[in-house]
């Protein structure tokens, strides 16, 4: 688990992560004028429906702004995993359809033919890479690319938030164009969004904190809960488990951990992550609180002040600036990053194994 053998290398990690609060500031600053062309254009095209293709945390991007662009923009939004869009296609895609390919690195991957389908097609797509080589395929080949220049040496960080960032702006800027938003509506979400970054500091300060009590915990198997945006955050939580300690965790809908009687599978010495921003589904949430706390398992929430009642004390969670929930994934990720990353250090420290399987 040093960095020596990690996957992803945990310092450049927490450098990558402590330096979110700039790079998003500057990703807007400098993509602003490039997002606005970009919706007048998309606007004049009629565009009607939004595809979204991507991998791994580039996939959880698309799925954590779909909220934002049904909202913002007022039109259908559809995130789809390039490799499953490479295989089988999608019907349906026509001139007024745009689709943004992403690929932070733009590596040889199956999004590679993620891409060429794309093309293919009628639609206008829009590459999104943070590899600015003209060699990277997802610069040289769609007619339009944003490159937003996130750094990844370790695991996903500033590249999933910055591309949620641009993929927000573009969506008001759209919405705008189209005259789904009014000019002063548009105004305040934008200065809305550009405030974020200035929070992120504070919220990883807090976290790092909360992140600290949980390890200290030792919990076994982590499963993630959210619904809407909040969902992508918990695939998002599971993935960077994975990348940086190397531990397993379970991403599931707020409404499926439920239907699906999940907690039955749950021990007490497991950990259940609850994102819960005040949106849509925060009657589940409670109930998903609710139910994990009767059965004896360690709960843990990423709130906002409407629903900090969820924690019963301050090692609970974390209580974010109030957002909208369509940009409510930009701080509710970060906690999720300083979490993956005390849990790998502990582990290099300490030579830390999770616990034996014990009976519930």
């Amino acid at each position: 688990m040093s960095d020596n053998i990690a996957m992803m290398p945990i310092a450049n990690t927490r450098e990558e992560v402590a330096a979110q609060p700039a790079v998003l500031t500057r990703v807007l600053q400098e993509l602003s004028p490039q997002v606005q062309i970009l919706a007048q254009q998309m606007a004049d095209r009629k565009i009607n429906q939004v595809l979204a293709s991507g991998s791994g945390d580039s996939w959880f991007a698309a799925q954590a702004v779909r909220y934002a662009w049904e909202s913002y923009a007022g039109v259908p939004f559809e995130p789809l995993q390039a490799y499953e869009y490479a295989a089988y296609g999608r019907l349906g895609i026509h001139k007024q359809t745009a689709h943004f390919v992403i690929s932070s690195s733009g590596r040889p991957t199956t999004t590679w033919d993620a891409l060429d389908l794309a093309l293919a097609s009628d639609a206008l797509v829009i590459g999104i890479t943070d590899n600015p080589n003209e060699s990277n395929p997802f610069v040289a080949k769609p007619p339009v690319t944003l490159i937003p220049r996130g750094s990844k040496v370790g695991w996903p960080a500033q590249t999933t938030t910055a591309t949620i960032a641009v993929l927000i702006d573009l969506a008001i800027a759209f919405g705008q164009a189209r005259g789904h938003l009014g000019q002063d509506e548009a105004k305040q979400l934008q200065a809305q969004l550009r405030a974020i970054p200035g929070q992120i500091t504070a919220v990883l300060t807090q976290s790092k904190q909360w992140a600290e009590a949980v390890v200290t915990t030792q919990p076994g198997y982590t499963t993630f809960v959210g619904g809407g945006p909040s969902f992508a955050v918990a695939q998002n939580g599971s993935a960077l488990l994975a990348a940086g300690p190397q531990e397993p965790g379970m991403p599931l809908t707020v409404e499926e951990f439920h239907h699906a009687l999940r907690i039955g599978v749950i021990r007490k010495e497991d950990a259940v992550i609850l994102i819960a921003p005040q949106g849509k589904v925060v009657s589940r949430c409670r109930d998903t609180a609710r139910v994990v706390r009767a059965w004896g398992s360690r709960l843990f929430v990423i709130a906002t002040p409407e629903t900090a009642d969820l924690l019963q004390s301050p090692a609970d969670g974390v209580v974010l600036p109030a957002v909208s929930e369509p940009m409510s994934p930009l701080l509710t990720i970060p906690p999720l990053q300083m979490l993956g990353i005390v849990l790998a250090e502990q582990k290099v420290a300490t030579g830390y194994q999770r616990p034996k399987s014990v009976p519930h």
